[in-house]
């Protein structure tokens, strides 16, 4: 309990870069009920653990987005994904990482907010997560059931349509990018293509 609450500190503090509201937000934390019963006082088996890294992943995520070299974001997204697995052993509201991170990074690719450099600090968190998950969660997860799972969408999207938005930045096959950003952004076209091409194949494997 007491850890978590350090990660969480150090969390608010890089978001807001300062010590009073970083100091406020744990403040707040500590007296809110279903915190203390998913903690300290109720299902502490586990879940403490699991906000522990939950914190933990987030704040090495953020890092790795803010860092202005490439190796440390590399390292510092590598070391995410792997706490993102540690969590997923420790407690299965893992998956509010996938909403987060992938939400955020669905939200930044399509109003072009992420260069090429901060995309590939997600693939890595992305890849690494899929890597540790699927060795040392074998019996939980599959690689299928992250392209599936409704909580595993976002993340998924946001991959498909980073990698499809800056191959045709790249290559411009069939002169994609000179159609796709004639009437709507482009970000907002190749997800729109994108969102059809996964519920597809969610409808056919999913059932």
């Amino acid at each position: 309990f007491v850890v978590g609450l350090v990660f969480f500190f150090l969390l608010v503090r890089r978001l807001f870069k300062a010590n009073r509201i970083a100091l406020l937000a744990p403040a707040f934390l500590v007296v809110t009920r279903p915190y203390l019963y998913r903690t300290m006082v109720g299902f502490a088996d586990k879940e403490s653990l699991g906000m522990v890294f939950f914190f933990l992943a987030l704040y090495l995520f953020l890092v790795a987005i803010q860092s202005t070299s490439f190796k440390k974001g590399v390292m510092f997204s590598f070391l995410a994904g792997f706490i993102t697995s540690l969590m997923g052993m420790a407690w299965g509201g893992f998956q509010f990482l996938f909403l987060i991170i992938g939400l955020f990074t669905l939200y930044e690719v399509i109003f072009d907010r992420f260069d090429k450099k901060e995309f590939a600090f997600f693939v890595t968190w992305f890849l690494v997560t899929i890597l540790f998950s699927t060795t040392i969660l074998s019996t939980r997860f599959t690689l299928l059931s992250f392209f599936i799972s409704e909580t595993s969408l976002p993340m998924a999207l946001a991959f498909l349509v980073g990698l499809s938005k800056y191959f045709i930045q790249a290559y411009n096959p069939w002169n994609l990018k000179h159609l796709l950003g004639k009437h709507l952004p482009s970000g907002i076209t190749i997800s729109f293509f994108s969102t059809i091409l996964i519920v597809l194949l969610y409808s056919i494997f999913g059932g």
